[in-house]
């Protein structure tokens, strides 16, 4: 059953973003869910995206060439 995960930052430094949203599976594949979601999304009212049972970390990264290497991972706890 999917679920939903609503991601919003409450802080983000000097990265003005924009950034993208990735999922990791537990057999470590990933997948962009969202690109391009401004700094303001994310700080303001959050995005909000659907994940599969087996999503284990959603990974928000910043696709600023200047920041490219900023990368915040949210662990998945698991469905008990």
């Amino acid at each position: 059953m999917p679920r939903i995960a609503n991601i919003t930052l409450t802080a983000v430094g000097t990265d003005p973003g924009p950034y993208n949203i990735i999922t990791v599976d537990n057999s470590s594949n990933e997948t962009i869910v969202a690109s391009n979601i401004s700094q303001a999304t994310l700080l303001g009212p959050g995005y909000s995206i659907t994940i599969a049972d087996n999503i284990v970390l959603i990974v928000v990264v910043s696709v600023n060439p200047a920041c490219e290497d900023n990368a915040l991972e949210i662990d998945v706890p698991p469905i008990p």
